[in-house]
């Protein structure tokens, strides 16, 4: 099960405190504060209507009013929403339009924010998140962290687990980029900003596009890949430093996009420059075929994969 999904099925299954905070106008924010000690459990969404309503039972404060068991206050003039909660296992879901702050203190906490832009500090303990914004801060804090952003915006992107065994992911429907066209209908693609990764102390891995940055407690990265093709003498790019890993390609198809049989796969174990991985082809292998291409890194302890979506030459 993906993340996102298996955090959105998590935080539907969970009961909703007895009113661990209170919810109100400050400004031109709406900031939902928890009370000390308590556990939050939260959902945001912004319908149609002219409401932004949070559920989970919080009180109801300054601007807002009680309706069918939520919270409902009027979304004109918001510019923005602000969760703060304490040291428990909070969880906190969000579908709104506006940009989102969350600070979550200690705990195990587990977040699903989807915004406008996306402003997350998860704090210390051992936190799942996953982020869908146009532009995104996102801090995981002390802790062996699970961490995924989706954009499809021009940033600024940052994604940090902190200090900690994490894991960081980077998705978007750009996974194909940096092709200037739809390889079906030849319309221009957007172009996706790169979002810059922090690894932090500890045995970290990191999933990223082409054009993505980790840096600093990160396992190497292959810079300069030209994704246009791939042939089975592999030259794509340079590493950034000494690491061992693979090259696989994957036949796809257009409906989906998604990775099928094995057509191609090479081992390497390189020192820091050009990347050149000999790969063994195998009989679903075709010239001109459409594949999925995912770099596996290794360095010590740290770990780190490139997917991108490219033809076999």
């Amino acid at each position: 099960m993906r993340l996102p999904v298996a955090l959105f099925v998590a935080l539907l299954a969970l009961p909703a405190s007895a009113q661990a905070g209170v919810v109100g106008l400050e400004g031109t924010q709406l900031v939902l504060r928890a009370d000390p000690g308590e556990q939050v459990r939260v959902g945001i969404l912004q319908p149609s209507g002219g409401q932004i309503r949070f559920t989970g039972t919080p009180r109801v404060g300054a601007g807002c009013v009680a309706a069918d068991g939520e919270v409902a206050c009027p979304e004109t003039g918001v510019t923005g929403v602000v969760v703060q909660t304490g040291d428990g296992d909070d969880r906190v879901s969000s579908f709104i339009n506006v940009p989102l702050t969350l600070t979550l203190g200690g705990g195990d906490d587990v977040f699903f924010a989807q915004a406008s832009a996306a402003t997350v500090d998860a704090g210390p303990g051992n936190d799942r998140g996953y982020s869908q914004a146009r532009s995104a801060n996102v801090v995981g804090g002390a802790g062996d962290d699970r961490l995924e952003l989706e954009t499809n915006g021009l940033g600024p992107l940052r994604l940090d687990g902190g200090a900690g065994d994490d894991t960081l992911r980077v998705i978007s429907p750009g996974i194909s980029w940096p092709y200037p066209r739809d390889e079906r209908n030849g319309a221009p693609r957007p172009r996706i900003a790169r979002v810059a990764i922090t690894c932090g102390p500890g045995a970290d891995h990191w999933i990223a596009r082409p054009h993505d940055k980790p840096g600093d407690g990160c396992a190497p990265r292959v810079t300069g890949i030209t994704p246009d093709t791939v042939s089975r003498a592999f030259r794509e790019g340079r590493l950034t430093g000494p690491a061992s890993g693979t090259v696989t390609l994957r036949r796809r198809v257009f409906q989906d996009d998604r990775p099928r049989q094995r057509v191609a796969h090479g081992s390497f174990n390189a020192r820091r420059g050009p990347l050149r991985v000999p790969l063994e082809r195998t009989k679903a292998a075709r010239r001109r075929q459409p594949v999925a291409v995912k770099i596996g890194l290794r360095a010590g302890a740290e770990r780190g994969e490139i997917t991108f979506l490219s033809r076999l030459g």
